[in-house]
């Protein structure tokens, strides 16, 4: 878009970001080229919780409430806590 001729007010409007982002991407560009937008991703903390464990969570969440032996269809925090815990 900068390369096209469009200001910064014009890219933040259309890719729905702030003006201030919008100038930052030209400051990288203008700098660096449009190689240096490229979008990186973030490490982020470790998955507490394998695929296969969160397939097993699910199916008993799914079963619901009263099927894990509580009085109402009602998941709670602590019941939810108790069954990770648990499973």
């Amino acid at each position: 878009m900068f390369k096209a001729g469009q200001g910064r007010a014009e890219v933040a409007r259309l890719c729905g970001v702030s003006w201030r982002s919008a100038h930052e991407w030209h400051r990288v560009w203008s700098h660096e080229g449009s190689g240096a937008l490229k979008a990186t991703t973030k490490p982020g903390p470790k998955a507490k919780f394998s695929d296969a464990e969160v397939t097993v969570i699910e199916e008993q969440l799914r079963r619901g409430p009263t099927e894990h032996g509580y009085e109402n269809d009602l998941w709670t925090r602590r019941r939810v806590g108790r069954l990770v815990t648990e499973t």
